[in-house]
């Protein structure tokens, strides 16, 4: 579906060219963009998502104005690599897609995200993403659900119980293990990238997610070593929500205890279902997850997945896959033809797995092998991360 604009008034315009809107878009953010929870202090947008809004990537907001200078609808991007096991892809973060109400069912977001869209393809995205409720507006878009955030919600009660429970069940740290805060985003680089799983992270630019209200990370740390760590709060939508959880599962007790003892209200928990250990471990004290924000994702350059599939990520022995006119692609086992489509969810399902036993009905009986004992690894990403 093609979007284009009728009025040839309206003009399209960056961040870049025009810094001077800046609070202009934190006034539209402000008021129009989904709140979450809110937090008790006021933010502004470009302190609440300085990964898209921060001055290095003031190239990559858009917005249409009209002949008024009133500012119609916005949106904003950000490139990054994201970690698949010990690959890298390069994605497009889609986010702060907001148009008011009074010039909404115009097409003008629509149009901003496929421009969006097609300048990240020039810059070398592969993938998009972007966190959505709005499941079947993005399927018409070309969208499909990539993931979902796992997460628990605890009441006062519930916080109660589960601090008795802690306090019976979790051991003393040894003597030279401590928690404090973690004092900068650089400190967790090496501990977070042995996860294989989110964006590569230029550590530099979240510190200022360290300045905003009641946002913190905490780390369990043995003499100056870091072995485990959460982070809690950013802004209105993550505000008392421990929303990453990585190291070694075992201190996912002491981390939760941690937290409880600056006795928060309510506390919402929320992680990647592809971090397994840590997922299964918070299963076991908060009981079972409710599933959380959608991640949607689009293939924005069907070659170049299909090259990435093949040469850098490794499919099953004997698979390769071949692109086709149009979108059409084949899937060859061992030289011999067993699947073509032009559907990107067949294409996105050989990364994403694993594969259901009902989506290997019909195949080959070695394919068939091939594939249902290919699990490969997460991707996700969350929390800071999400735009």
């Amino acid at each position: 579906m093609v979007f284009s604009l009728k009025d040839s008034s309206i003009v399209l315009l960056s961040l870049k060219e025009s810094p001077s809107a800046l609070a202009h878009l934190e006034k539209l953010i402000a008021d129009e963009f989904p709140a979450g929870t809110t937090s008790n202090q006021k933010i502004l947008a470009s302190k609440e998502f300085a990964l898209l809004l921060g001055t290095s990537n003031h190239s990559q907001v858009y917005f249409l104005q009209n002949q008024n200078g009133e500012i119609l609808s916005c949106a904003a991007y950000r490139l990054f690599d994201i970690q698949i096991g010990q690959h890298t892809l390069r994605c497009a973060g889609l986010g702060l897609i907001v148009t008011p109400k009074a010039h909404r069912g115009h097409g003008y977001s629509s149009f901003l995200q496929q421009t969006l869209e097609q300048k990240a393809k020039q810059q070398g995205a592969i993938i998009s993403v972007l966190w959505s409720d709005l499941e079947s507006f993005y399927n018409k878009l070309g969208y499909f659900l990539g993931g979902c955030e796992s997460f628990w919600s605890l009441n006062a009660e519930d916080i109660e119980l589960l601090n008795n429970r802690l306090q019976s069940e979790t051991q003393a740290l040894p003597p030279n293990y401590h928690i404090q805060n973690v004092p900068s985003w650089s400190s967790i680089k090496a501990i977070y990238e042995k996860t294989g799983i989110g964006p590569l992270r230029n550590f530099s630019d979240y510190d200022a997610f360290l300045t905003l209200p009641a946002t913190s990370i905490r780390g369990i740390y043995s003499n100056q070593t870091l072995l485990a760590y959460y982070a809690v709060g950013k802004a209105r939508d993550l505000s008392n929500t421990i929303h990453e959880f990585v190291g070694d599962q075992q201190f996912v007790p002491h981390l939760l205890l941690d937290y409880i003892l600056t006795k928060p209200k309510t506390l919402r928990v929320q992680t990647s279902p592809g971090m397994h250990a840590i997922h299964q471990e918070l299963e076991h004290y908060l009981g079972p997850a409710q599933r959380g924000a959608l991640c949607f994702m689009k293939i924005l350059d069907i070659a170049k997945l299909i090259a990435w599939l093949n040469k850098t990520y490794g499919l099953p022995a004997g698979v390769q896959l071949h692109k086709e006119e149009s979108n059409f692609f084949t899937l060859t086992h061992k030289n011999a033809a067993v699947f073509r489509s032009d559907d990107p969810t067949h294409l996105i399902q050989l990364f994403l797995g694993p594969w259901k036993a009902s989506e290997l009905d019909g195949l080959d009986e070695a394919l068939r092998d091939a594939l249902s004992g290919y699990n490969p690894p997460p991707i996700y990403f969350w929390g800071f991360d999400s735009v």
